[in-house]
Parts: C-alpha cells; sequence; structure tokens
C-alpha cells in the first residue's frame, strides 16, 4: 500500500472536515478500497474514525445507498432527532 505525503494528507483532512456525516463515511470508504491492502486501517487513521464507521461507509458504497441518498436530499432520516412537546398556555 502506498501512503499519500503529508501535505495530500492535510489537505483530504480539510476536505473531509467539510463534509457532511454521510458523506465522510462515503469518501473515507473510497479511499480505504482505493488503497487496496492496508487501506482500512490507514484511512481509520487518517481520517479519526472507527472501523465500524467506515465498515458501514463501505457497506453503503457497495449497497448503492449512497445513490438513492443523494436523490432524497436528506441528510437524517425522517422522524430523528429530538421531540418537543409544547404545552398549551391556560386561561389567554
Amino acid at each position: 500500500m502506498q501512503k499519500y505525503d503529508a501535505i495530500l494528507e492535510q489537505l483530504m483532512g480539510s476536505h473531509y472536515q467539510s463534509l457532511g456525516e454521510r458523506a465522510r463515511r462515503h469518501y473515507a470508504g473510497l479511499e480505504a478500497l482505493k488503497l487496496g491492502f492496508g487501506g482500512k486501517k490507514y484511512s481509520c487513521r487518517l481520517f479519526k474514525m472507527s472501523k465500524n464507521t467506515l465498515a458501514k461507509g463501505i457497506l453503503e458504497l457497495q449497497s448503492g445507498e449512497h445513490l438513492s441518498a443523494a436523490l432524497v436530499g436528506r441528510q437524517r432520516k425522517k422522524g430523528g432527532g429530538r421531540k418537543f412537546f409544547f404545552v398549551r398556555a391556560k386561561n389567554l
């Protein structure tokens, strides 16, 4: 496996930080697949991510899930996030 030079690693790291969470997984997964043997370990170290997150990104790339997510235009699954409970004001 061929490693990238330090300047390119810094550029890749800054680009990685500018992406959303799904795009980060996919970018790191692409880099790992591109490098071949040892690429997963190198990508985890370079992007400071867990091997489980990287594996999820690779799985999404291989299953084609990244294509359907791009068409929907959502960053997260519908219904996620904090649930708000509205209290009705009395005697208004």
